[in-house]
């Protein structure tokens, strides 16, 4: 199956490129290709992919497709791919980006090697800031930089992150894209962990590139307000809500809106999926997360 997924989102690095500079540009966590691929039952479609369009390029990377499709159940693993499939028809393409491959793609814009080396050394370092520092000490060695097989040792350093090695992998192509082009990123994950780590590591200081991450509940509303969803009702929400998650609530970053007017306090609450749909379907709130 992973030839199969390969080949169907195979892009060279040269086109690769040329569309992150031009599209916009998603990237797509497991947890969520997982919960997003679950149809509807009453209109036999995929929820989510009303969220699309055609300009969008998402971009899965080569660790976060192996969480998606790394699942016991060949039906699930199947039902994966299908999403896949029908979603590729609906945006612009959706690429797998290899971590081993970022060397040579950063090479097609800064010509330098050792420039490109330092930036990818650079980006590990950053992922890896909490970790202690006998962990990452390999990739503070600036040996490490004249070795023939670097992408492989510097990579090969990240993988002492096993559990959230898909996360890892987002925000390390995040921080070398933004060396190909400044621009603003979307992350879809319903990761709480995802939603900090790469507010706190990307989204600092004067960066000129942002990652804006977006949780399905944010992306129900966008859906309710823009009137694409102006036919469903709080029943429909709240079964889309259960659909995409295994529990009954979600943790979510929120203003309340009082008489059409968005007050200042970012509320963190777990809520129903049944009131949070009725605040969805009553404009009483404003989902940041």
């Amino acid at each position: 199956m992973m030839d199969y997924i390969n080949e169907l989102l195979a892009c060279n690095l040269t086109d690769i490129s040329k569309k992150i500079i031009k599209k916009d540009v998603i990237f797509y966590d497991a947890c969520l290709i997982v919960s997003h691929a679950r149809k509807n039952q009453v209109s036999n479609k995929y929820d989510m992919i009303d969220y699309f369009n055609e300009d969008d390029l998402i971009i899965l990377t080569d660790k976060v497709l192996e969480e998606a499709l790394n699942i016991n159940f060949r039906d699930k693993r199947e039902q994966n791919v299908q999403y896949i499939k029908q979603l590729k028809q609906k945006v612009s393409d959706i690429i797998l980006l290899k971590e081993s491959d970022l060397e040579n793609l950063l090479i097609l814009k800064h010509s330098n090697k050792a420039y490109v080396r330092s930036i990818i050394q650079h980006s590990i370092k950053g992922a890896l800031v909490d970790l202690p520092m006998n962990y990452k000490k390999p990739i503070y060695d600036n040996k490490i930089l004249g070795k023939q097989d670097f992408i492989k040792k510097a990579l090969s350093i990240l993988d002492i992150v096993k559990r959230d090695r898909g996360k890892v992998s987002i925000l390390i192509c995040l921080l070398v894209m933004k060396n190909i082009k400044n621009k603003n990123f979307r992350v879809i994950s319903d990761d709480y962990q995802c939603f900090n780590y790469i507010n706190r590591i990307f989204n600092k200081g004067e960066n000129l590139s942002r990652a804006y991450i977006e949780s399905t509940a944010k992306i129900v509303q966008q859906l309710y307000d823009s009137r694409i969803w102006n036919d469903k009702c709080t029943i429909d929400i709240k079964q889309t809500l259960d659909l995409m998650s295994n529990k009954e609530h979600y943790k979510t970053k929120y203003y309340k809106i009082i008489d059409g007017i968005k007050c200042d306090n970012l509320i963190t609450k777990k809520i129903t999926n049944e009131q949070l749909a009725f605040y969805i379907c009553n404009r009483m709130v404003k989902i940041k997360y």
